[in-house]
C-alpha cells in the first residue's frame, strides 16, 4: 500500500522538442481518484504564455472536471471549465455537450500529462490495446472536440498510441506518466 501511495504523487516536468515550451505537473491520486494539475510555458515574447490546468479525477481514473486557465502575453486571460456529469454527460462552460457522451477522458493537446489518465484506467497487458474516446482541448483556441485513440501496451513501459493517422510509441514511468514522447516531449530532471 505505501508502494501505490508513493506512486501516485509524483512531480515531473517536460521540455517540448517540437512545441516550445516546458511543464510541470503534479499528479496526486489514491484508489484512483485525486488530481493532476501543471502549468505550460509557452513560445516566447507576443507568442508566449501561460497555461494551467487542474483535472479532477473520480475512481477508474475517469475525468470528473476540468479547470483551464490560459494567460497569453499578449491578449485577454481565458478560462474554460469541463464537468463530466453522472451518466457520462459533459458541459463545456455550462453548455451541454451531447458529443462528448462517450468521452471518459480528457486530452490537452499542448501537454504529454493527459496520456497518463487512459494508460492508469485502462490497466491493459502487454500486447493488449483498447479504444479510447477523448475530449480533446485544442490550444491555443481552448475549443473541444471528440478524439477517438488507441492505446497499445508494447512492453512493460511502452504503449503505441493512435489518432487518426497519428502513431508515437510512448515510454513511460512506473506511475504511467510519460518520460518521452519521441520529438514532441521529453521528461526532463528537475534539479
Amino acid at each position: 500500500m505505501g508502494r501505490i501511495a508513493r506512486l501516485m504523487d509524483r512531480e515531473v516536468a517536460w521540455r517540448g522538442e517540437t512545441f516550445p515550451g516546458v511543464e510541470l505537473c503534479r499528479l496526486s491520486a489514491e484508489a484512483g481518484r485525486g488530481t493532476l494539475e501543471g502549468s505550460v510555458a509557452y513560445g516566447s515574447g507576443d507568442d508566449g504564455g501561460l497555461l494551467t490546468y487542474r483535472i479532477r479525477l473520480i475512481p477508474r481514473w475517469q475525468t470528473a472536471n476540468v479547470v483551464i486557465r490560459c494567460l497569453p502575453a499578449a491578449g485577454p486571460a481565458r478560462t474554460l471549465l469541463l464537468v463530466r456529469g453522472d451518466r457520462g454527460r459533459w458541459t463545456v462552460d455550462g453548455d451541454e455537450r451531447p458529443d462528448l457522451e462517450d468521452c471518459e477522458d480528457v486530452d490537452l493537446e499542448c501537454s504529454p500529462s493527459t496520456n497518463t489518465l487512459p494508460i492508469r484506467r485502462l490497466g491493459l497487458a502487454v500486447g493488449d490495446s483498447a479504444p479510447v474516446a477523448a475530449a480533446w482541448i485544442r490550444f491555443p483556441a481552448l475549443t473541444v472536440e471528440v478524439l477517438r485513440q488507441t492505446y497499445e501496451r508494447t512492453g512493460e513501459r511502452g504503449y503505441r498510441y493512435r489518432a487518426g493517422s497519428f502513431t508515437a510509441d510512448l515510454a513511460v514511468d512506473d506511475a504511467g506518466l510519460v518520460v518521452d514522447y519521441p520529438g514532441i516531449w521529453r521528461r526532463v530532471d528537475r534539479a
